[in-house]
């Protein structure tokens, strides 16, 4: 794997990728820069980065291969460390989410502030639902 005289010593390469066939249970090749490719007991090969954020590991996928190919897999690596690192981009990330799942607190709130305007605001604080119930 990797490490002929063309290649950096650890460095995936195409070949490597091509030749990584099913076995008996689901294994990786690590790459670099938190790169792998997860090979699963049916043989589907699939692009994976492990990392870091607030103190919890998490897993991004970033599709099958051939779909993807080892440069894209390593651009998209790159471009998901990028926006990890950066704060701002994290934390928009997260309002992203929290705003736009359907059962988020502040979606609620929102929902229930823009019909406290046409419907009054009492009725509206009626209806908010208690933390209980969420």
């Amino acid at each position: 794997m990797g490490g002929g005289y063309d290649t950096p010593l650890g460095m995936l390469t195409d070949k490597d990728v091509r030749n990584a066939a099913a076995r008996e249970n689901s294994y990786k090749i690590t790459g670099s820069g938190s790169l792998y490719l997860y090979v699963a007991t049916t043989g589907l090969k699939s692009w994976r980065m492990k990392f870091r954020l607030h103190g919890k590991e998490k897993l991004l996928t970033f599709g099958p291969y051939p779909d993807v190919k080892l440069t894209e897999a390593r651009d998209k690596r790159d471009e998901a460390r990028r926006k990890i690192r950066t704060p701002p981009a994290t934390m928009s990330l997260m309002r992203t989410f929290t705003t736009s799942h359907p059962r988020s607190l502040l979606s609620i709130a929102k929902s229930k502030s823009a019909r406290s305007r046409s419907d009054g605001a009492d009725q509206a604080r009626s209806e908010l639902p208690t933390l209980a119930a969420l």
